[in-house]
């Protein structure tokens, strides 16, 4: 069942409905995660990495900065499966998935006050970050303890905010999509630099159209059923 079909089902409560979000959620969660690490490309971190680009509106320009790409294949990329990403570069996937769960679920949030009166914002944003919890326990480096899962989403609540969600003159630059893509730009070592390729408005070939893509669906779907159920 799609995301879209989860959200639209009728339920009593805002609780109960992000119960059944929270699954179709973990969906969305992994095809983004896989996007970013197929759009990825890696290098050996130079020594001024901090003031290094690492967000390309194509293949070309990536590697001109030396970067080596994960995936070539446009019909991999463009179809994201968290195998495909699992098998080509498993730990920029572990930090994709997590980075991934919190802005999903932060958007998710935003969202439902953005829809929904106060009190039933507040029921749902709480259910949801329970259920979400659960179901990302133990999963590419979140903790086997759900309560513990919802202190590591909520410390990257401060890393990933920001006024912008997109800059459409330049994908990655001062917005959201660039504050998520520099969670990831360094190996956990920090001996592994990584870039991506963002796309643009008129080239969007790039993650950058993963992050549009999920967020519209939640966007939407949120909407019709807050609207629905009157809400």
């Amino acid at each position: 069942m799609t995301l879209g079909q989860w959200l639209r089902r009728k339920t009593d409560t805002p609780a109960c409905f992000a119960q059944k979000y929270a699954s179709g959620l973990v969906e969305v969660i992994e095809v983004l995660s896989a996007s970013l690490v197929l759009f990825g490309g890696r290098r050996v971190t130079p020594s001024v990495a901090e003031t290094d680009r690492t967000t390309f509106e194509t293949h070309f320009e990536m590697e001109q900065s030396g970067f080596e790409p994960i995936e070539k294949d446009i019909a991999t990329q463009t179809a994201p499966r968290i195998e495909e990403a699992q098998r080509a570069e498993p730990e920029l996937l572990r930090s994709a998935f997590r980075v991934a769960s919190g802005f999903l679920c932060h958007y998710s949030q935003n969202c439902a006050h953005r829809y929904m009166r106060a009190g039933n914002a507040r029921e749902f944003a709480n259910s949801l970050a329970a259920s979400l919890c659960q179901r990302l326990a133990g999963r590419f480096g979140f903790n086997n303890d759900p309560q513990q899962v919802e202190k590591q989403i909520d410390d990257l609540f401060a890393q990933l905010c920001c006024d912008k969600f997109l800059d459409v003159e330049a994908f990655g630059r001062n917005d959201a999509l660039g504050r998520l893509l520099n969670c990831l730009s360094l190996s956990d070592n920090r001996e592994v630099q990584y870039g991506f390729i963002v796309g643009s408005m008129n080239q969007p070939i790039g993650c950058g159209s993963a992050v549009i893509g999920a967020a519209e669906a939640i966007d939407n779907s949120i909407r019709h059923c807050a609207e629905e159920m009157r809400w």
